[in-house]
This record gives C-alpha cells, sequence and structure tokens, in this order.
C-alpha cells in the first residue's frame, strides 16, 4: 500500500516544494512594485496666454461660426430637386 501512494505524494511534494521556492522572490517583487501614474502632469511654467492670443483666437473661432452658419442658412434656402431621394409626406405621425 505504501508503494501505491509513494509517487502521488512524491509528485505533490516536489509541486508543493517548486511552487515555494519562487515565494521570495514573488515577495521581493511585491515589496517593490510601484502603481503605473494616470494622472498628467502639471503644465510648465512660462507658458502664459495673452489678453492679446485669447482675442485673436476668439475672433478666428467666431469667423469660423459665421462662415459655418452662412452655408448652413444657404443649404436651407436651396430648393430640393424633384428627383432627389425619397421624402415621405409630412404627416406621417
Amino acid at each position: 500500500m505504501t508503494g501505491r501512494y509513494s509517487f502521488p505524494c512524491a509528485l505533490l511534494f516536489l509541486m508543493f516544494v517548486g511552487g515555494c521556492s519562487t515565494y521570495s522572490q514573488l515577495d521581493k517583487d511585491l515589496e517593490q512594485y510601484q502603481p503605473p501614474v494616470y494622472a498628467t502632469p502639471p503644465p510648465p511654467e512660462g507658458r502664459e496666454q495673452t489678453e492679446a492670443s485669447n482675442k485673436a483666437g476668439f475672433a478666428l473661432e467666431k469667423k469660423k461660426i459665421s462662415e459655418t452658419k452662412a452655408l448652413w442658412e444657404r443649404a436651407l434656402q436651396t430648393p430640393r430637386k424633384k428627383t432627389s431621394f425619397f421624402i415621405p409626406p409630412l404627416p406621417v405621425f
């Protein structure tokens, strides 16, 4: 009966010893672990935006918006073609 259990016990013992032998390395790695930094660093000093650059950027954006508005209004006033894509009648609901 002893011979029947000796091989599984020896195999189990070798697996146990093999698993515990790397525990010291795992413990060292765990102590040295530093989690990754997800926060972005603050911007560098000395790169402040001036009031003039803010106004120039605002004027440029305002000009783009007015151009887009003019294009949109022109597209809304363009008459539909008779052979356009299917458009259902107005009283759908």
